[in-house]
């Protein structure tokens, strides 16, 4: 009896505690969707069960509270949320009071088990962050990414001739793409020829796994989770960001092919090996051996794959589809890719500058990524953060979230915004204009911004080039996000009809 009685008292105190956990936003005034023990708010659960994407959270909620920028809702055992529906608002976070918000929240990983994913730069935290912004940035300037072209052209050269052995009355838009994509991010990042555009070797498995671009096993799709929901006891538990033999398989690559290299291939081993070279001695202090920077560059290979896989194959697959719907967009994006080429000598290999000063071309990446609707965009409030409009102070501690996939497909931040128009929508040629989020904006935007523009040009030039896009049989007016998928959009999902050109 008295144990009973015990359990009873036990779960009416933890009643209570919830209780109080999920009162948080009615007490302060802000509009929430309801919290309930153990997940959360119900689109929570969902996206544990697979019903939703990790990524579409805010976004999902977002058409429920009109007329308020933002809103909360509580994640799994009653930890509160805030989901930033504003762009004025969000730009604040972002860039004009940064300093409030210099913290991601996205994964925590234990360096003393994940000494790789703990030091890329999107699990870096205050100083540590600052010090390895840094320090990878000059990797990422046109400088260095006009050093890399090469091996761009290699990769799209192979990409052509792949396509035109393809059977071309269905190609598999992300398939065929995601091939493309791990060609280069192989080659750039661990400095080798991975050979998956003509065939399936283990290189383009490990590749799809690590960047979760297929489905993930049962097991790491929980951990995914747990890293997500619960930061803090998956950093307590030690709990591993990736499958370690798929980890070290990368680590290995790499390694083996920064020790046995003989000569430069221009690609991010070189390149940050220069960059680490061009510090000035203070900064140079603060890398104390050559396992350091071993260790940096593969920290740096790994985001590469983890961050810009699926989503430069992700943009590309989509770019397709709508060149398929779009036929009057497509034909004046060949007649600027083709005045380009007719410039360069009749060759697609375009050098950097000419490649990423094609206005046209830059609208149609940028349209395509705002209709996407794939969000990013998390922080972590460092210090209270005051709201006068709201008369409302966002806690120090509290975990933040920008809807940005709806707020690019608002109709207050886009005329027609649910409409594929490329001319409309973007006036400029600014890789990031200010009401466009594609790659976040302020500090701590998205690092390879520039390389991954470079990538998803090469993409399309070397492919509008030599084929006409159209409508086949397995072409559809839509899609729909895929939660299993981090971008949302997998295999089997977008088709295209391939027609050469000559």
């Amino acid at each position: 009896m008295f144990v009973l009685t015990l359990i009873l008292g036990l779960i009416g105190l933890l009643a209570l505690y919830f209780r109080k956990k999920h009162n948080y936003f009615k007490n302060v005034g802000i509009p929430y969707a309801p919290g309930y023990f153990p997940f959360g708010s119900s689109l929570v659960w969902k996206c544990f069960s697979g019903q939703e994407s990790l990524l579409q959270v805010a976004d999902t909620y977002f058409d429920q509270f009109p007329n308020t920028k933002l809103f909360g809702f509580y994640k799994p055992l009653g930890e509160p949320m805030i989901a930033i529906k504003d762009l004025d608002l969000a730009k604040k976070i972002m860039i004009t009071d940064f300093e409030y918000f210099v913290d991601r929240n996205f994964i925590k990983p234990n360096p003393k088990g994940n000494l790789h994913a703990s030091m890329m730069l999107a699990a870096l935290k205050g100083d540590a962050w600052k010090t390895s912004r840094n320090l990878v940035t000059p990797m990422f300037t046109s400088s260095k990414l006009k050093a890399i072209m090469p091996l761009i052209h290699q990769c799209g050269e192979s990409f052509t001739k792949y396509l035109g052995n393809f059977e071309q009355d269905h190609l598999d838009c992300k398939e065929a793409m995601q091939r493309f994509t791990i060609e280069i991010l192989g080659s750039l990042g661990c400095g080798v020829t991975p050979n998956v555009i003509n065939e399936t070797n283990e290189f383009y498995d490990q590749a799809m796994l690590l960047s979760g671009s297929t489905a993930p096993p049962l097991k790491a799709a929980l951990r995914f989770a747990v890293s997500f929901f619960f930061p803090d006891l998956s950093y307590r538990l030690n709990l591993s960001l990736f499958d370690t033999d798929n980890l070290n398989f990368f680590i290995e690559v790499i390694k083996n092919s920064m020790h046995s290299r003989k000569q430069r291939r221009n690609d991010f081993i070189d390149l940050l090996r220069d960059t680490v070279e061009e510090l000035d001695d203070e900064k140079k202090k603060k890398i104390n051996s050559e396992n350091d920077i071993t260790d940096y560059v593969i920290a740096n290979g790994l985001m590469l794959f983890f961050v810009g896989n699926d989503t430069s194959s992700g943009a590309l697959a989509l770019a397709l589809h709508y060149m398929a719907r779009y036929p009057d967009v497509q034909e004046k994006l060949y007649l600027e890719i083709q005045d380009a080429i007719d410039n360069n000598n009749g060759e697609s290999d375009l050098d950097y500058h000419t490649l990423n000063n094609l206005p046209y071309l830059g609208k149609v990446i940028r349209e395509t990524i705002r209709l996407w609707g794939i969000n990013f965009f998390d922080r972590t409030c460092v210090k209270d953060y005051f709201i006068p409009e709201l008369n409302y102070t966002i806690p120090k501690g509290m975990h933040v979230t920008i809807a940005g996939g709806k707020i690019m497909r608002d109709a207050g931040n886009y005329e027609n915004p649910l409409e594929f128009d490329p001319e409309n929508h973007f006036t400029t040629n600014s890789p990031s204009p200010s009401n466009f989020l594609g790659f976040g904006q302020g500090p701590r935007n998205c690092i390879g911004m520039r390389l991954a523009y470079t990538i998803v040009r090469s993409g399309l030039i070397h492919t509008l080039a030599k084929y006409k896009i159209v409508k086949g049989p397995k072409t559809t007016e839509d899609w729909k996000f895929n939660a299993f998928i981090p971008g949302g959009i997998g295999h089997n999902q977008l088709f295209v009809k391939l027609e050469p050109r000559f």
